[in-house]
């Protein structure tokens, strides 16, 4: 799963090992639509990892709820980025 977030929402795609596309999912981003956008991500198989891009610090509630779900993160784009550059 790919999420792209901004300050009022977010959306989410998800694709299977082949690239094709199994759902797009646009979602408030505030506590009622990242509960909604977990509920979504519990539908799927457990395989699923997430990817989130980091905005400022908007991603970090998303972030954070997903991470309590235990939902497979793989991180923002951003610090893996930074990562692979060190």
């Amino acid at each position: 799963m790919g999420v792209d977030i901004s300050k009022s929402k977010g959306v989410a795609v998800v694709k299977d090992d082949a690239g094709r596309l199994l759902e797009e999912y646009s979602f408030r981003n505030d506590r009622d639509g990242i509960c909604g956008l977990i509920g979504r991500l519990r539908g799927f198989n457990d395989g699923v990892r997430v990817v989130v891009e980091s905005t400022g610090n908007l991603w970090l509630p998303l972030y954070e709820a997903m991470e309590k779900e235990g939902a497979s993160l793989v991180g923002n784009l951003e610090f893996l980025c930074q990562e692979s550059a060190s």
